[in-house]
């Protein structure tokens, strides 16, 4: 009987089948194991390494997000202040400001048409260097410059969106100065 459970054994495994066989499996299934492991250690390494990118990315698409809803500038053409603008602007005097101001960046863009004079005015109320722009370097001083950050610092705004409403104050004293008015600027310049 016992070389008949012997055969019955031998004769459910294939003849292929033998310890070396028995190995090489598990050593394929040891590669392969390791095989999805390296893979998964690798995209680990690719998403750490795409990770500032897409913080890069998400920076950006705030950056755009940000400049398109203003809360202190409506995007209308042409750009004007919204309720909250007009609050800092009176907050700020910036009228009284760019009223002062204007003669001086009427010097340098007189004659040009109303987009390169607002253009001109965002730049020139920006921090940087003015004298690059032909402005003096205290063309907004210290008082003014404590003003706008606390402004922005008590009413949780952006430098930027404080910084928007004195352009656009100062863009509409130059262009005035022009003879360009706001409601149509392209109908009054040549």
């Amino acid at each position: 009987m016992e070389s008949a459970a012997a055969t019955a054994t031998v004769a459910t495994t294939p003849e292929w089948w033998n310890v070396g066989t028995t190995v090489l499996a598990i050593l394929a299934v040891i590669g392969a194991i390791l095989k999805v492991g390296m893979w998964i250690d690798s995209v680990g390494g690719f998403r750490d390494d795409a990770k500032p990118v897409l913080n890069d990315i998400r920076d950006k698409v705030n950056q755009i997000v940000g400049k398109l809803s203003s809360p202190t500038m409506q995007s209308s053409s042409p750009l004007n202040l919204t309720d909250l603008g007009q609050s800092v602007s009176i907050e700020l005097d910036a009228k009284e400001w760019a009223s002062e101001k204007s003669k001086q960046v009427q010097n340098l863009v007189q004659g040009s048409r109303p987009y390169k004079i607002q253009r001109f005015c965002f730049d020139a109320v920006k921090r940087g260097n003015k004298e690059a722009l032909g402005l003096p370097s205290d063309f907004i001083d210290d008082d003014m410059n404590a003003k706008i950050e606390d402004c922005a610092f008590n009413r949780g705004l952006s430098l930027q969106n404080i910084q928007d409403v004195l352009a656009i104050e100062l863009r509409d004293a130059v262009l005035d100065l022009e003879g360009i008015s706001i409601e149509h600027p392209d109908l009054d310049s040549g």
